[in-house]
């Protein structure tokens, strides 16, 4: 199958030379995906998306697999760190998290039947932990060939645990399980699960290097822990599979 999909560079090229995918790659900084059905606040974000979804619909294939990784908790959910930029029918900014979950639940939604419409799947990545309070120069905590210890600043471990980031991202989380229900050809990847495997979610390995490169985004040393698990559950789901029809969940 092809990958038809949103993610980090170093992620698609981990995968590509591990896993029988050809990889087409869409994102714009801040946008969401897929597009809820009335707007965004940036324009230019809003003619991306739209953009992007019509060309991802026009070329999906049977057997595809869309990949779609938004920082949810940001986009759909309230507190510290939330932005409100998606716009209603009226043109209002959505500022409720119920709204606008629901708004964005019906963009998967449709995305999902338009793809089980051509027998591909929808394969969406769940929040990683974030750490609002982690503060790091990204361009000195990652080790280099002229820079083989990492200074002070970079070395202050942070720690959660699971329990709290699944209660964080708990609205979010009943969406997707809920979506994953509904459309046999949806399939959630939680990286928690892998990331925080002993109940703790964690800034940093045993030896020291960061997982993370900001307070959400996950560093490269963050997402290659992830590439082997991401395979195997795609196995698994039997993703992967020559002539498997991707609905059927195994």
């Amino acid at each position: 199958p092809r990958s038809r999909g949103l993610g980090d560079v170093y992620k698609r090229q981990r995968l590509h030379t591990k896993l029988p995918l050809q990889i087409t790659h869409y994102s714009r900084k801040g946008c969401p995906m897929p597009p809820s059905a009335f707007g965004h606040e940036s324009s230019g974000c809003w003619a991306f998306s739209q953009q992007a979804l019509a060309a991802v619909l026009a070329e999906v294939r049977t057997g595809d697999l869309v990949l779609v990784h938004n920082y949810f908790r940001s986009h759909f959910g309230k507190g510290e760190d939330t932005r409100s930029m998606q716009l209603d029918q009226q043109g209002r900014h959505i500022r409720r998290e119920t709204a606008k979950l629901g708004h964005y639940q019906a963009a998967l939604a449709s995305l999902a039947e338009a793809l089980a419409a051509q027998q591909a799947s929808l394969l969406i990545v769940a929040d990683v932990p974030r750490f609002l309070s982690l503060q790091v120069d990204r361009n000195l905590c990652v080790k280099q060939w002229f820079r083989p210890w990492l200074p002070p600043s970079c070395q202050q471990p942070l720690q959660q645990s699971l329990a709290s980031h699944r209660e964080d991202t708990a609205p979010m989380a009943r969406l997707l399980a809920g979506l994953e229900a509904a459309h046999p050809n949806v399939h959630v990847f939680d990286p928690a699960a892998v990331l925080c495997s002993d109940g703790v979610c964690r800034t940093h390995d045993s030896s020291g290097e960061l997982f993370y490169r900001d307070r959400d985004h996950l560093s490269e040393r963050g997402v290659g822990q992830l590439v082997e698990p991401f395979s195997t559950w795609l196995r698994t789901r039997g993703l992967l599979t020559p002539g498997k029809t991707p609905g059927d969940k195994t």
